[in-house]
């Protein structure tokens, strides 16, 4: 698609504000040797936090916690409303916590983002892609999961983040089924302009696991009131587990050959 098309068809489709960094919108896969770059590692972790940091409607809100009582603030309450920009441009730790004084600490701490990314990016077919601004250099997306059966997913990702009865193992004989496991996807709040950055990222993925012999199933947890869930609602899916927190978190497959067709159509037309 010639640039001068591209120009004019971002003139038709999105606001003013929106135009310019669309245009500079770039995925990359990341692997194990790349994520051994000190750099580059802790601007994922700052892209991750702020991702799940902010409070509000659709959103996680898990940014520090406090180290003696493990009460949690979201971005906003620590920084103001007003002082945000990017986490990356404030201070890095915020002084003490609100409720009893003692120190805060991330929600999602160095070492635990480490060994979570690790863990990822050892597995044979790991799917890790960054979303980058090629005019800020800034790393403003993320996309991370890997092909396997929906019961390693289940066994090793998924069970321990839901509120099920004792004994519940609901994935049935869906457990055998070869998957794209999602383990985790954000986008910067300032970068969430439509769908263009999610396909992007989306779009990415699912054309290297479909390189890689393709699933059956796309497959991953979110709460039901997410983001993560609206942008799903756009595309053929099944709750498959309904857990007992409030608000619900859910475990959806996403059919995986009609999306990958869908998502590539989709994302030409938007990008």
């Amino acid at each position: 698609m010639s640039s001068c098309f591209k120009r004019l068809k971002n003139w038709i489709l999105y606001p003013r504000q929106y135009r310019n960094f669309i245009e500079h919108l770039e995925v990359s896969r990341l692997s194990s040797s790349a994520f051994a770059d000190n750099a580059l590692r802790h601007e994922i972790y700052t892209t991750y936090r702020d991702v799940f940091g902010h409070g509000g409607d659709n959103e996680w809100g898990e940014y520090v916690k406090c180290q003696a009582c493990s009460m949690v603030y979201d971005i906003e309450t620590i920084h103001g409303i007003n002082a945000y920009v990017q986490l990356s441009v404030l201070p890095a730790h915020p002084p003490s916590s609100r409720c009893c004084g003692a120190p805060l600490e991330y929600f999602y701490t160095d070492s635990a983002l480490e060994q979570k990314f690790k863990l990822l990016l050892d597995k044979p077919d790991a799917l890790f892609f960054v979303l980058k601004d090629d005019q800020s250099g800034a790393i403003v997306g993320l996309i991370a999961g890997y092909l396997g059966r929906a019961g390693t997913a289940w066994n090793e990702n998924i069970k321990d983040k839901l509120t099920l009865q004792n004994g519940d193992h609901p994935l049935g004989a869906f457990g055998d089924q070869r998957v794209v496991y999602i383990d985790e996807i954000g986008i910067l709040r300032t970068y969430r302009c439509g769908r263009v950055p999610f396909l992007r990222l989306f779009s990415s993925l699912t054309k290297a696991a479909n390189d890689a012999g393709g699933a059956m199933n796309i497959l991953f947890w979110t709460r039901i009131d997410s983001n993560l869930y609206r942008l799903t609602q756009h595309l053929p899916h099944k709750i498959v587990v309904r857990d007992l927190a409030s608000p619900p978190r859910v475990v959806i497959a996403i059919p995986f050959q009609s999306t990958y067709r869908k998502v590539r159509c989709l994302n030409v037309l938007y990008t």
